[in-house]
């Protein structure tokens, strides 16, 4: 059984896991395990490596923790943590894994279903570059034209770069210079003497729901997928977390448990509640409901109508932060990790769209398109398994109007 085939095994049966651990870790964007869980990350971590990996790859990670300097020990206290989430050979290790696993012909990313897409990334890929350091044939980044001679992409994939190589679909390769960095949006402005073709910026409706396809500078799409989430924050501090275990129900959603001490539990919400919407929107499925509270802020007051005992009640509720502890946290966030390679800034984010796409760290910087071929946004960051961010294409275009406004700021 393949590396991922493994991981998409275990992932199945978070669904038994109670859900408010998942509803939880869903709602938020970082990490929710602090410092003073280390143990509880190098104990699940050292248990689901054997679990999730096969022999011979164990023996090659294993090498590479050997492998680390002493310095490097002692600046990451070596812990087990630390190497997974921040180890650069143990990342590509990972992604080389992914990216060689063989996909069932049902899979949506088999390259036979993308390849039904190809229209759609033949009409942007024009626009997209490959980005390489100066010293190096290896891929960064990708980066997106949005005007004649400027370009796009995620800014921390070019830590210490003032300028790179671009190469475009005809493998025609350029130079561009760093000229502008949003560390708050981590967006990064490339300017280029080359004549570019640039995307359209048009403004945007975002539909959640809506199918998407990330085009890079090759003909066929590099994957798809649909919108989760209208532009929201993802600063973790910031999430609101209710505190129950939701299951599936005919009329809502079903709550199984609440979780002692909890926002649910202080606003009098029982288990058998069936939530059928939220501050007036309706709550037809689990995932709603998630996407509902994750919408929200620690401190929001949200307004739920509830069914209990067949009688209509509505209830209020102040979310708190998200606070989760212990293993059970712990065991999410590695499962987080292994089924993906997760950029390194994958959080704290005023505004973005999530979706569901697949993506590397070094596709980030790419396009996100509708089927009717308008962009949606640029590809920020890989956060989690089954998410990835883009910044909405509204905010880019703000962006880029104010660098050429004053280019000196």
């Amino acid at each position: 059984m393949t590396y991922q085939r493994t991981i998409d095994r275990k992932m199945n049966y978070g669904i038994a896991i109670p859900g408010l651990v998942l509803l939880g870790f869903l709602m938020a964007g970082s990490s929710p395990v602090a410092a003073q869980q280390e143990n509880d990350f190098d104990k699940i971590f050292d248990e689901m490596m054997k679990e999730f990996f096969p022999p011979e790859l164990r023996k090659e990670i294993e090498s590479l923790r050997e492998k680390q300097s002493d310095s490097d020990r002692e600046e990451k206290e070596g812990t087990l943590s630390s190497f997974y989430k921040e180890n650069r050979k143990f990342q590509e290790l990972k992604q080389r894994e992914l990216q060689n696993r063989k996909m069932d012909r049902m899979e949506k990313q088999h390259p036979s279903n993308l390849e039904a897409y190809r229209p759609l990334s033949e009409a942007v890929s024009d626009s997209v570059v490959a980005i390489f350091g100066d010293q190096s044939d290896r891929q960064l980044v990708y980066a997106t034209a949005v005007t004649d001679h400027l370009l796009v992409t995620k800014a921390d994939r070019l830590e210490g770069l003032t300028s790179v190589t671009c190469r475009d679909r005809k493998n025609r390769s350029m130079k561009a210079k760093v000229v502008k960095i949003d560390k708050v949006h981590d967006l990064a402005i490339l300017k280029t003497d080359f004549k570019l073709s640039p995307i359209s910026r048009k403004a945007k409706t975002y539909e959640e729901g809506s199918f998407l396809v990330s085009v890079g500078n090759i003909g066929s799409p590099l994957a798809m997928g649909t919108l989760a989430v209208k532009p929201r924050s993802v600063i973790g501090k910031d999430r609101g977390f209710l505190g129950v275990e939701p299951a599936p129900s005919s009329s809502g959603v079903k709550i199984e448990a609440v979780t002692e001490g909890s926002a649910a539990r202080r606003a009098g919400i029982m288990a058998d509640d069936v939530v059928t919407s939220i501050d007036k929107i309706k709550m037809s499925t689990v995932a709603e409901l998630v996407t509902a509270i994750g919408s929200k802020k620690q401190g929001e007051l949200i307004k739920l109508d509830i069914l209990r005992n067949g009688q209509k009640i509505q209830i209020e509720a102040t979310l708190d932060g998200r606070n989760q502890r212990g293993e059970r946290a712990a065991r999410f966030e590695v499962m987080r990790r292994l089924g993906a390679v997760l950029s390194r800034r994958h959080g704290e984010y005023p505004s973005v769209l999530e979706h569901d796409t697949p993506l590397l760290p070094d596709q980030c910087g790419s396009p996100l398109v509708d089927l009717d071929q308008r962009i949606v946004g640029i590809n920020i960051a890989r956060a989690g398994r089954t998410s990835s961010y883009a910044l909405p294409i509204d905010l880019v275009n703000r962006i880029v109007e104010e660098f050429q406004k004053n280019p000196s700021r």
